[in-house]
């Protein structure tokens, strides 16, 4: 959902995902997993919810939202990111699997292409 399905008034140059596309993305891929609509949204907000956690914008943590740090080379990018998913979803929370969901779609919008 590009913009929010509002191309004509909005505009993502960046070609970042929006709380609505987590949502969206995550609502539906848990309710086809077989959650409840309750539960699959409950999951999409947190995922979504991600990007205003404290310091998740900080640069420090970038593999957070698959990219990379100024000057870092794309290896080490990835080994990051990898290693914070791999680490969060052992955790075995609801929380984990939010933030780990969040990373791996930002891993699939254009904007987040630094760790590919």
């Amino acid at each position: 959902m590009y913009v929010g399905n509002d191309p004509l008034n909005s505009v993502d140059p960046f070609g970042l995902f929006t709380l609505n596309n987590h949502v969206t993305i995550t609502t539906n891929g848990a309710m086809n997993a077989g959650m409840s609509r309750s539960q699959a949204e409950h999951l999409g907000m947190l995922v979504a919810n991600v990007d205003f956690i404290p310091g998740s914008q900080n640069p420090s943590n970038s593999f957070m939202h698959a990219m990379s740090r100024a000057g870092e080379n794309r290896m080490t990018a990835q080994r990051e990111f990898t290693n914070y998913v791999n680490k969060i979803l052992s955790s075995g929370s609801i929380e984990g699997l939010a933030l780990a969901l969040h990373a791996i779609q930002d891993f699939y919008a254009n904007g987040h292409r630094d760790v590919v």
